[in-house]
């Protein structure tokens, strides 16, 4: 109840500024335009909150599920890119790095949304490894699991910044069965 104490002490402020005089039955209809005119930010921030809830399951959840779970999250916040944000940051922090990249890929919206979808990406290349040895772990890793595009990716950037290196993992062309 504490919420709506908020909103509706705001609504008196409201009409104490302004000087308006409500009736007794223009409080309940003031407050139903209210909510029908929050309705679609209120309905956003639910749907992103279910996509992020679908994240973190993923880590408990077999292969196929994972991918069912990935996909649900990506569609709760299909056309929302303040949202699609908000899971590719909860993606980076449940450590899984591809699929923030694949939600950042997809992000699009005003310059604010393409700055801080920027910024993701230059935090995400930046943190891909401390060192050729760590890079190396990850790569062999992402083919364990079978994210091969992921894992072609990360080689790429290794051997960009470790160049004196030669003995990088062999990414196979198709997933094994």
């Amino acid at each position: 109840m504490g919420r709506f104490n908020v909103i509706k002490d705001l609504v008196e402020l409201f009409v104490q500024l302004t000087g308006i005089q409500l009736q007794a039955w223009m409080a309940p209809v003031f407050m139903l335009v209210v909510g029908l005119l929050l309705f679609p930010v209120i309905l956003r921030s639910h749907r992103t909150g279910k996509a992020r809830k679908r994240l973190r399951l993923i880590a408990y959840r077999r292969l196929d599920e994972r991918q069912r779970l990935e996909e649900e999250a990506l569609r709760l916040v299909r056309g929302n890119p303040s949202g699609q944000l908000a899971i590719a940051q909860e993606a980076i922090r449940l450590g899984n790095r591809a699929l923030a990249h694949r939600i950042l890929d997809g992000v699009e919206g005003r310059k604010r949304h393409q700055a801080e979808r920027a910024r993701m990406l230059r935090g995400l290349e930046e943190s891909a490894g401390h060192s050729a040895l760590e890079a190396h772990a990850a790569i062999e890793h992402l083919v364990d699991e079978g994210l091969l595009d992921e894992a072609r990716r990360r080689l790429a950037l290794a051997q960009r910044r470790w160049p004196e290196v030669r003995d990088w993992p062999d990414i196979p062309s198709e997933p094994s069965p």
